[in-house]
């Protein structure tokens, strides 16, 4: 048994895992001892982390984020969530280097979406552990063992995108028999956890995949990704009527989304009263500083966050903050598309960005460490870059 082999499948295998079932593993206690064995695994990286990823825009934002524990409403909460993000950042870098070739970690990432499957289908044949919970609109929903049902829902809608990705491109009867299980299997639960926004997501991006591949012109699928992620936000803003008769009578939705708008009105007047610094990496949703305010009573129940994850980041670290996450989301546009020299590998890394992009509507998870939605970032961005330079190489070598 190799070193990486140990490293990849005892190490960084519960560690995602610890990231993506957040249903007992929230936090800075439970998975202290994983990040300190993080940081071991990173002290023998830390040359080609330096070499490769100083100066990442990721870690910009990082410095920023860290900074932010000068002026946070909460200092304690600023400061540990930040070294939990730095963390986790560094231990997904350090991953990434274990691959010599992106074909070896599309292979890791079968394997893990196989392992996360096959724990929740036995929880669901074998209730184990306490899997349904009652919703008010739906009745008994399926959540496994996540914390909640979106949970379930956003995984799954992950592992189904990657699962149809894979037959698309593959050859081989058998390793597409594999990967029709997958998807029919991440479908199945994102039906049982009647979730139906994860069940949109998914069904539109399966639309834009098929799109990208009969257009060739970089360009072109440039134009139509900016409209695919500009458009759904301008439909949740400002809904036509038959957007709002299938909302309410399909979706069984208000047209508040479950009280969202109400807490995007109440956030406003936070926003512009620090829009430049924000208030603190993870500060503004802590109990003490929100106990200091009224917007518990301006809304009149008790949210955890804005339900927006671009909301949440100008509230976090303010607009400076955004602007240098988008400067990551603008590099990554530049390898996806201008340098668009792998066209498999780069309509994956758009569907996923879309993906992250579609789900921080109503959800946040731009920039927070507990969840599998930044880490996805930090391997897309990474990824990219290398397979660009794979396939840069191998074009060089078939010209020699």
């Amino acid at each position: 048994m190799s070193i990486n082999f140990f490293l990849i499948y005892l190490v960084y295998t519960p560690f995602f895992l610890i990231i993506l079932f957040d249903r007992y593993f929230n936090g800075m206690n439970t998975s202290l001892g994983m990040l300190l064995v993080g940081i071991l695994i990173i002290l023998f990286n830390y040359k080609k982390i330096i070499k490769r990823h100083l100066y990442s825009s990721h870690f910009y934002l990082i410095i920023w984020i860290m900074l932010s524990t000068i002026w946070s409403a909460n200092t304690s909460v600023t400061l540990n969530s930040a070294i939990m993000l730095m963390s986790v950042l560094l231990f997904t870098i350090s991953f990434t280097l274990l691959f010599n070739e992106t074909t070896q970690f599309i292979k890791y990432a079968f394997h893990f979406m196989l392992i996360v499957i096959f724990i929740n289908l036995f929880i669901y044949i074998i209730p184990i552990v306490d899997s349904f919970t009652y919703d008010v609109r739906y009745g008994e929903v399926f959540h496994g063992l996540f914390a909640h049902k979106n949970g379930l829902g956003k995984a799954m809608t992950i592992f189904a995108l990657f699962s149809y990705w894979l037959m698309y491109y593959s050859n081989k009867i058998s390793y597409r028999m594999g990967y029709l299980f997958c998807f029919i299997g991440s479908t199945s639960f994102i039906l049982l956890s009647k979730n139906s926004g994860s069940l949109g997501i998914l069904l539109l991006l399966i639309l834009v995949f098929h799109i990208f591949n009969k257009i060739k012109s970089a360009k072109l699928i440039s134009f139509i990704s900016l409209i695919a992620v500009m458009l759904p936000f301008y439909l949740v803003l400002s809904p036509p009527i038959w957007l709002q008769y299938i909302i309410v009578n399909i979706f069984e939705r208000d047209l508040t989304y479950t009280g969202r708008i109400y807490i995007w009105n109440v956030l406003e007047y936070y926003i512009n009263n620090n829009f430049i610094f924000g208030y603190g990496y993870q500060a503004f949703w802590s109990y003490e500083y929100l106990n200091s305010t009224s917007i518990l009573n301006s809304i009149g129940f008790n949210p955890t966050h804005a339900h927006n994850g671009i909301i949440d980041t100008v509230l976090s670290i303010g607009l400076v903050g955004l602007i240098l996450y988008l400067l990551i989301l603008i590099k990554l546009w530049w390898r996806l598309f201008v340098k668009r020299e792998n066209n498999k590998y780069s309509t994956l890394g758009t569907l996923l960005i879309l993906l992250v992009v579609y789900n921080n509507i109503f959800e946040v998870d731009l920039i927070y460490p507990m969840s599998i939605i930044y880490v996805i970032q930090v391997l897309v961005y990474n990824y990219t870059i290398q397979s660009s330079n794979e396939y840069l190489e191998e074009g060089y070598k078939n010209e020699a």
